[in-house]
């Protein structure tokens, strides 16, 4: 864990991030007298108030989570406040709603070596396929799916990728909703999700270290991929994980 400090004129703000690969749940003392403490997530851009917290001899104590290399900020405001908590604890959990179904039809670039669309079930990390159209795949493939929603809730929902490899955009019924790229692979989609038929559509985006390893195995007049330098790719190097993996589904706020 590593963190550092600023003071404002009208907070203090701390900036906390686990830099390891596992999730990490601490009670953090903070050299604070006033205020309360707020989460501030600089990837949704989300203000909350942290509502378990307990002064101590001119300090406050926050238990904490963190998922694996995680960061965000804890602010200590001397006026005003951010908005309500949405439970009772800091880190309300999630659970499933709805489970997307397994069907996708994937679109891979023929241009960088792609077969076109396809359909995908179950889904599938790319390095898994037996066609090395797909297993080699670098590029934006685009998964379409349409699934009924019929629930009447009026609870905040939100769309869990799962799996994915490395970054994602979201469009739900021609709307978009955003870009994820850490985990958790969660977005909220409260705000365009409808009852009945829901077209949802995941662009993903991976590295072209799979696309060279590929390439490396071609002659050069079948190749897709062209460097000026050594891109450091050898018979060994190894593929990375790929593609939209799953689950995909939709969760809400545990009460």
């Amino acid at each position: 864990m590593t963190w550092t400090h600023r003071q404002t004129e009208n907070a203090d703000v701390y900036f906390l991030a686990n830099t390891s690969d596992e999730k990490q749940t601490l009670s953090l003392s903070f050299r604070v007298g006033k205020g309360a403490p707020e989460l501030w997530d600089p990837v949704s851009g989300e203000m909350r108030a942290l509502p378990q917290f307990t002064k101590e001899a001119g300090r406050i104590r926050v238990p904490l989570e963190f998922l694996p290399r995680q960061s965000y900020l804890v602010a200590f405001r001397k006026e005003g406040s951010a908005s309500a908590p949405a439970s009772r604890v800091n880190f309300p959990a999630f659970e499933t709603f709805q489970n997307l179904g397994s069907t996708w039809k994937v679109t891979l670039d023929p241009q960088r070596g792609g077969p076109g669309e396809v359909t995908f079930d179950p889904l599938i990390d790319f390095t898994k396929h037996a066609d090395d159209r797909i297993k080699y795949y670098s590029g934006t493939a685009i998964y379409r799916s349409t699934f009924q929603f019929n629930s009447k809730t009026r609870e905040r929902l939100f769309l869990n990728l799962g799996g994915f490899s490395d970054i994602a955009r979201v469009k739900l019924n021609g709307q978009d909703m955003g870009v994820v790229w850490s985990i958790p692979g969660r977005i909220e989609i409260t705000k365009s999700l409808k009852r009945g038929a829901n077209a949802l559509e995941i662009a993903v985006t991976n590295t072209w270290n799979n696309r060279l390893l590929g390439d490396s195995k071609l002659p050069l007049e079948k190749r897709h991929t062209w460097t000026s330098i050594d891109a450091g790719i050898k018979p060994n190097t190894q593929l990375l994980p790929s593609g939209l993996i799953g689950p995909v589904t939709l969760e809400k706020l545990q009460p």
